[in-house]
């Protein structure tokens, strides 16, 4: 005959292996869906959704695009006059258009060393945070370099 407290320690075992499998049935369910997820490889915002929900996706499916905000890249065309004045690591401030107002500071990246001779310009890169997207990207804005 069976005593209470080995029912017990069975109705304990059991519930124990019942806990198990539906810890193994969660780690199942996350991993099928970890599946089914995209998730971008940098922060920012979706300017383009090239496919809808429900569609087929496959390696070289292209999802979305994704526009990085965390850092703006801003591109100037500069004087050829100005090429000697004009160095990496150089701090430029930046007044975007309205209606964006106020000045930021950007580094110099990228130096083009390729003159365009039609307009007597050269290709400037400099790049500013953006850690809270304050700014939006794609505005005009003018540049001031600094000597400092």
């Amino acid at each position: 005959m069976w005593s209470l407290c080995r029912l017990a320690e069975l109705d304990l075992s059991e519930a124990e292996m019942e806990k198990n499998l539906a810890g193994l049935q969660l780690r199942q369910a996350t991993a099928l869906m970890k599946q089914r997820s995209i998730v971008s490889p940098i922060d920012g915002i979706v300017v383009h959704r090239s496919l809808s929900p429900g569609e087929y996706v496959n390696e070289q499916s292209h999802v979305l695009t994704v526009a990085g905000m965390t850092v703006l890249h801003i591109e100037v065309f500069v004087l050829i006059e100005l090429f000697d004045q004009v160095s990496l690591g150089m701090v430029g401030e930046v007044r975007p258009e309205a209606p964006v107002n106020g000045v930021y500071e950007a580094r110099v990246v990228i130096v083009g060393q390729v003159f365009d001779t039609a307009s007597s310009t050269f290709g400037v890169r400099l790049e500013m945070p953006n850690p809270d997207y304050i700014l939006p990207a794609g505005l005009r804005c003018m540049v001031r370099f600094r000597a400092d």
